[in-house]
């Protein structure tokens, strides 16, 4: 970020709004706004489709499947602490087919955890039929690989 040998003031008040934004969570600056970032959920312009992002770091355990379809306020992953003392629930958004997911059991704040894309009523309706019927085959259906075709 920025560059080598450089003192650039943009990016020191930059650094310097997130350590107080921090603090203020923490109410070490009690009466100060907490800035929020961005990166923790990203939506298209088109808001059908969704990256998760961890909002805080940890272990990260995935609840859904066996199939990517989810349903608003399916909870997708756990995120805790080492010892398991705090645990933050990650739940769908929206009804949606899980596109994209996280492999790696160890996030930090900002790391994507899924990439969700939302799905329409006759196309949701489908997906349930097929899932059904068993003709719907999916990653985490068969463990955790493809199905062999």
């Amino acid at each position: 970020m920025g560059r080598a040998h450089r003192f650039q003031s943009v990016f020191i008040e930059k650094a310097l709004e997130g350590v107080e934004s921090v603090l203020a969570e923490y109410e070490f600056l009690p009466g100060e706004p907490v800035h929020w970032p961005g990166w923790y959920e990203t939506t298209a312009a088109d808001s059908t489709k969704r990256w998760l992002r961890a909002d805080k770091g940890g272990l990260v355990e995935m609840e859904w499947g066996p199939y990517p379809l989810v349903h608003e306020g399916d909870a997708i992953c756990t995120i805790t602490d080492q010892f398991k003392t705090e645990e933050r629930i990650v739940t769908a958004p929206f009804d949606g087919l899980i596109v994209g997911a996280l492999e790696n059991p160890v996030a930090a704040p900002g790391h994507p955890l899924c990439h969700l894309l939302r799905l329409d009523r006759e196309t949701l309706t489908e997906i349930e039929r097929e899932i059904r019927r068993g003709e719907f085959d999916g990653y985490r259906a068969h463990g955790d690989v493809w199905a062999d075709g």
